[in-house]
């Protein structure tokens, strides 16, 4: 849960809108939006990984920055 007391840095909006519903990108759905989406970003869904020992994360490039 996050805490509500803590101060914590404001989040970076990502550029662009949101795709319609029925418009939705193959893969991960920020792919579209995203300066880091390679080719691998089309094929499949990210999954919920964890990241850090409170975290997860959906995104192929963030699983990869924690492996290396």
């Amino acid at each position: 849960m996050p805490s509500l007391s803590a101060a914590k840095p404001r989040l970076v909006a990502i550029p662009g809108n949101l795709p319609e519903p029925a418009r939705r990108p193959s893969g991960c759905r920020f792919r579209p939006r995203c300066g880091l989406a390679v080719p691998a970003c089309a094929a499949a869904i990210p999954p919920l990984d964890p990241h850090g020992p409170e975290h997860r994360v959906a995104c192929i490039r963030a699983t990869a920055e924690v492996a290396a």
